[in-house]
C-alpha cells in the first residue's frame, strides 16, 4: 500500500517530536576520568630531580672502575709512576663543572685512580667555574676545594690539568719549582698555536724547545697514545694527554 506525500511528512514530524522528547527525558551524560588514571598520566611526565652530590660521586666511582681496566690507564700509570712516584700532593686545575658535564666527571675519575695509585692523601682542586654542587662533590671525595693560590711543596706536587687553557699551562710550567705536569701535550699547542706561543707564551715556548732538545735536566714528556682510548665514549675527556717532568 502506497503512502501519500502528506502522510510521509506527518510521520517525519512525529518521529522528530518523539526523538526530541526522548532526549529531553534522558539523564545528562558526563564523561568521568578516574583519579587513578589522571594520577598515572600526570606522573608519567613528571621531571626527574637532578642528581645529588652523592649520586654524582657514585657515578664517578663507576667510571673509575671502567678506567682502571683499560690499556689507556695501564700506560698512563706506567708513565706517571716512572717519574713521579714520590709526589706527596696532587693539585688539580681547570676541571670544569663536574655536576654538569660528563667530560669533567671522567677527568675526575682519572684523578681518583691516580690518587689511589700514588698513595697521595692531600689532593686540592681549584676552578673558578665551580658551583656549590661541585664543591659538595669534591668534599665527599675528600678533595679540598681552594682558592687560586695555595701553599704547596711544588717540587713534590703533581699538577693535573687536562684540557686546561693555554695561559694557565704557560703560567704553571713557567714556575721554576714545578716538576710534574699531567695535562695536554705542550708540543701539540706548538703545532696548533705556533704564532701565539712565539709571541705571548714564553714559558710554553721554552718547554717545547727543551722537549725537542731531549736534555734530561729540562722539560721532558711522555705522550699517551690517543688510540688507547679512542674506542671509548669518554675518550675526548683524556685525549692529547701527556706526562711532563723535569
Amino acid at each position: 500500500m502506497s503512502v501519500s506525500a502528506k502522510t510521509q511528512v506527518e510521520l517525519l514530524q512525529l518521529s522528530n517530536e518523539l526523538s526530541s522528547a526522548a532526549r529531553a527525558a534522558a539523564p545528562e551524560f558526563t564523561t568521568v576520568v578516574s583519579n587513578r588514571r589522571r594520577k598515572a598520566q600526570s606522573s608519567k611526565y613528571k621531571a626527574r630531580p637532578p642528581p645529588t652530590a652523592s649520586e654524582h660521586v657514585a657515578s664517578i666511582k663507576r667510571m673509575r672502575a671502567v678506567i682502571i681496566q683499560t690499556k689507556f690507564y695501564a700506560v698512563l700509570k706506567q708513565y706517571v709512576m716512572a717519574v713521579a712516584s714520590d709526589v706527596t700532593e696532587i693539585r688539580c686545575l681547570a676541571l670544569g663543572r663536574i655536576s654538569e658535564t660528563e667530560i669533567s666527571k671522567w677527568q675526575t675519575a682519572v684523578l681518583d685512580c691516580l690518587r689511589a695509585e700514588l698513595g697521595v692523601q692531600k689532593v686540592s682542586c681549584y676552578d673558578p667555574d665551580f658551583v656549590e654542587l661541585d664543591k659538595e662533590i669534591m668534599g665527599l671525595m675528600n678533595i679540598e676545594v681552594t682558592g687560586e693560590h695555595v701553599e704547596l711543596v711544588r717540587s713534590r706536587t703533581l699538577y693535573y690539568m687536562p684540557h686546561a687553557p693555554i695561559f694557565l699551562v704557560d703560567r704553571i710550567m713557567g714556575e721554576p719549582e714545578v716538576k710534574f705536569v699531567l695535562g695536554n701535550d705542550v708540543s701539540g699547542y706548538a703545532e696548533r698555536l705556533q704564532e701565539e706561543i712565539n709571541l705571548v707564551y714564553s714559558s710554553l715556548r721554552a718547554a717545547v724547545d727543551q722537549i725537542e732538545d731531549g736534555r734530561q735536566d729540562t722539560w721532558n714528556r711522555s705522550r699517551i697514545d690517543d688510540g688507547l682510548a679512542k674506542n671509548y665514549s669518554w675518550w675526548t675527556s683524556v685525549n692529547d694527554l701527556a706526562m711532563h717532568w723535569r
